[in-house]
This record gives C-alpha cells, sequence and structure tokens, in this order.
C-alpha cells in the first residue's frame, strides 16, 4: 500500500473515531414511560432528576389522544434538573402512561416526582411517582454526533481533502 494510502486510511480511522467519541459526550438523552398509579386522573406530572448539570430539557413522545397539547415550563434553563408538563385538562388515567424524553448535559437519574389534577395543583398533588412507576426505556436509534462533532469532523475530512487534491497537483 503506498504511503498516500496509508495516511489516507489513518485520517478516515481518526475521523471514525472522532464520530464515536463525540456521540458518547454530548450529554445524555434518555426515554422514560411514567405510568399514573395514584388511583384518580391526572393532569400533570412533575419528575425531578438528579446528576442533570441543571440543563434538562423535556419531550412528550407519547399520551393518551384526549390530552391535547401539553405545555412544559420547565425548560433549560428556567429551572434545573425539574421536568413539569402539564395538560390542558385531566387526562391520564389511573393505570394509564406517558413516554418522555429527558434531554441533560451530564448523566440522570430519577429522584423522585409526583402527579397532579387542577384541584390538587402543588406537591404531594394526587400522588407520587414512585420508583416502580417510571422505567427507563432503552435507546433503539443510531447514535448523532454533536454540533462540534460535526464541526470537527467536516474540518478534518476537508483538510484531508485539500491535502490530497493539493499533493496530486504538485506531482502532475
Amino acid at each position: 500500500m503506498k504511503r498516500e494510502n496509508r495516511l489516507f486510511v489513518l485520517i478516515l480511522c481518526l475521523a471514525a473515531m472522532l464520530l464515536v467519541a463525540t456521540s458518547a459526550f454530548g450529554g445524555e438523552a434518555k426515554t422514560y414511560k411514567v405510568v399514573n398509579n395514584t388511583g384518580t386522573t391526572a393532569s400533570d406530572v412533575h419528575i425531578i432528576f438528579s446528576g442533570t448539570g441543571g440543563d434538562v430539557t423535556t419531550r412528550v413522545l407519547y399520551q393518551p389522544a384526549a390530552c391535547g397539547v401539553p405545555t412544559i415550563p420547565s425548560q433549560s434553563p428556567a429551572v434545573s434538573g425539574y421536568s413539569e408538563i402539564i395538560w390542558p385538562a385531566a387526562c391520564i388515567p389511573d393505570g394509564d402512561s406517558i413516554k418522555i424524553q429527558v434531554l441533560t448535559r451530564n448523566s440522570q437519574e430519577f429522584a423522585g416526582g409526583y402527579w397532579t389534577d387542577p384541584a390538587h395543583p402543588t406537591d404531594p398533588g394526587i400522588g407520587p411517582v414512585e420508583s416502580g412507576d417510571i422505567t427507563e426505556i432503552a435507546p433503539m436509534g443510531v447514535p448523532a454526533l454533536s454540533t462540534w462533532g460535526i464541526v470537527a469532523l467536516v474540518l478534518i475530512l476537508g483538510s484531508t481533502a485539500v491535502y490530497f487534491l493539493r499533493r496530486k497537483r504538485a506531482t502532475a
């Protein structure tokens, strides 16, 4: 194998390692299934996560069809380590569940929470979210690059292309 080809393969391997490394350090996104086991229909859920580094962004992936569009006032940077989801009306029946995705800067662990309804809007609400009521769902997607990982990958591959184009032009 020519020296030029070995260098090209080496740079491609470095780019692949960068792809893997940056996807691991871009933060943490976990998906959770949260079951309402309060004995009554809930309109809101409030969940506390520890170890988040402060920033928490929450998305609702699944909810009962009757719920409508939720309000999520706890998005970063307003609230630290806390996910709050409020639906227009009580729509999560006892025994039903929601699925949420929580994105944080650091690792995250469930630290507690509670369900509320319009008549009981503050803690303790209508009942707690116990550790048995929330389960982490294993990720099924392909790891992706963070913004900085994409920038670094483009710079590495672009500089490699410029190097080889200039080198070929000099030998031609």
